[in-house]
């Protein structure tokens, strides 16, 4: 199976992506981080045009972390949502890969995440990345240098 990343730029695919997210994800799309710059909407689609997993990012906006990791707030991602629809399975590490890789060739720096206290983080150590610490809330920190 043929799979890559693309990134969502039609507000027709946006408002779908949206809804996906509010629909499937546990915590939804995130409705209080609009202040966040940067928005960006990916899908790991196959051969046909479906999508598989569903990421959105943003630049960090997250002070306390730029300072704490040392991180370029322009320069680093934040892995806001990711879903696996339901129809498949084993792909959400292959987006991730695929996501640092576009990141990576696009001169970020960095992408950091957060993993729910409930979730081992298997995804992002898969992936590559590294949990560096714990929010106060109890998340995992998760961190990728991609210089």
């Amino acid at each position: 199976m043929s799979i890559e990343l693309i990134e969502l730029k039609s507000q027709k695919d946006i408002k779908r992506f949206k809804q996906l997210m509010n629909l499937l994800h546990p915590q939804g799309h995130p409705q209080g981080a609009v202040y966040a710059k940067g928005w960006r909407f990916w899908a790991l689609v196959n051969e046909k045009g479906e999508w598989l997993v569903l990421m959105s990012t943003h630049l960090l906006n997250n002070y306390k972390y730029s300072q704490q990791y040392r991180l370029k707030m322009d320069r680093t991602v934040f892995l806001r949502r990711i879903l696996t629809l339901p129809r498949e399975e084993n792909v959400a590490v292959e987006a991730l890969r695929q996501l640092i890789e576009r990141l990576r060739s696009e001169g970020y720096h960095a992408l950091i995440t957060l993993s729910l206290p409930r979730h081992s983080g298997a995804l992002y150590r898969h992936a590559g990345m590294t949990k560096v610490g714990e929010s106060s809330k109890g998340h995992g920190i998760w961190l990728l240098k991609l210089k």
